[in-house]
């Protein structure tokens, strides 16, 4: 591999110059290495680092797209016509948070036996200082 990037220099400068030479506008564009670490967080995400076969993937996009350009697309249920529209909340309301806080703190309490058991152990020093999170 060394020796074909010897071989091919101009492959190690930054894409973007020479997109900028045939007059293309880079602005936005992201440096060599940035596109990998993001697909790598994506297939992370998204497919917990296991492969997928060609007709997965292809059916995969197909949602995307469909559901970014607010296409129509059928489903084993059916057909989708209208995409639901998404309305994001600016500043929710703090007692909302305050409220889910305290509802979570009472569904989650007693569910982790370490916690019963004797202080001293290293588990339950973890997960006592990770209550806060």
């Amino acid at each position: 591999m060394i020796r074909q990037l010897e071989k091919y220099p101009e492959a190690l400068g930054d894409y973007r110059n020479w997109l900028k030479e045939q007059g293309i506008d880079t602005t936005g564009m992201r440096p060599m290495g940035s596109a990998e670490g993001t697909m790598s967080v994506f297939a992370k995400r998204l497919k917990n680092g296991r492969s997928w076969v060609d007709k997965g993937v292809s059916a995969m996009f197909t949602g995307l797209v469909a559901y970014l350009d607010k296409l129509t697309l059928k489903t084993l249920f059916g057909r989708i016509e209208k995409w639901a529209e998404t309305k994001v909340e600016k500043n929710p309301p703090r007692y909302y948070t305050e409220r889910i806080t305290s509802t979570i703190g009472e569904a989650t309490r007693d569910n982790i036996l370490y916690l019963k058991r004797k202080a001293n152990i290293p588990v339950y020093k973890a997960l006592k200082e990770l209550s806060g999170f």
